[in-house]
Parts: C-alpha cells; structure tokens; sequence
C-alpha cells in the first residue's frame, strides 16, 4: 500500500505559510534536518492512523501540472507531530495538536521520471483505477514501483 495525495505549488499562501506547497521547501528541509512533516487536509485520530504501516511510499500529485511527479518514504502517520519530533515540523506548518490531522513525517523525497499520470494507480482496497486526483484528501493505492 502507498498513499497518494495532491499538492498545489503555485496557490498563494500567507506568510509564513508560503512555502506549504513547495515540494523543493520540503526537499530541503530533509536534507537539512533528515526529516519533515507534511500535514494533510484530513481529520485523523491515532487509531484510524494506526492502521498503517510504515515505512510506506507516498505520492505527490501536482494539481497545477496534472501529473503524479514525486515519490515519498513516509516513516510515520500521526494525528498531530509527536512531543520527539517537533524539529521536523518546519517553519511554515502548522504544530498545532488540536487539529488532529493527518501528518506524515517524511525522510526521502524525490522527483520521478518520468511523470505519471494518476490513471497509473490503483486504489488499493477496491483494486479499481483511479479516475481522477485527490483534492483535499488522500487515496490508498497500491503502490506501482513494487
């Protein structure tokens, strides 16, 4: 299983949230501090969470180019950033526990080539294409590099 969800590069943020879409921001920060979080617009509790088993892989949709173009190792689903993990939660995300979201900390990202498209996955549990991207949300799917 992997999962796969949708970023937007070019939407404007606030500051000192501007760099939420920014895979590259993201990129960076692992290379500097070996991990980041990157919350999702989705309530989550720790035991729908605790489903999941990492590492796992993850897909970055982009939403401005239509294509699938990065792949993730997420290490760990939580519904807020853990008390030991706050160094991975960079500057323009929010830490706030209350949300209780989903956050993914992430230790490898990097751009796949070629692109693909998002008819390329599968949905994992009803083993049908997907049809169209995630917006707001993530998918399960099966994860096609394995």
């Amino acid at each position: 299983m992997a999962l796969l969800w949708s970023f937007n590069p070019s939407m404007h943020y606030e500051a000192p949230n501007e760099m939420v879409g920014s895979v590259l921001a993201h990129k960076g920060y692992i290379e500097t501090n070996k991990a980041v979080y990157w919350s999702l617009i989705f309530p989550a509790s720790e035991e729908v969470l605790e489903k999941y088993e990492c590492p796992m892989s993850g897909y970055l949709y982009n939403s401005v180019t239509g294509f699938v173009e990065y792949r993730a190792r997420v290490i760990e689903m939580s519904s807020g950033p853990r008390e030991e993990h706050l160094q991975f939660v960079p500057p323009w995300r929010s830490a706030d526990p209350s949300h209780k979201i989903a956050y993914l900390l992430i230790d490898q990202l990097e751009e796949m080539f070629p692109h693909r498209l998002v008819t390329d996955f599968t949905y994992f549990e009803k083993r049908k294409k997907v049809l169209g991207p995630p917006s707001g949300n993530y998918f399960k799917v099966m994860d096609p590099l394995f």
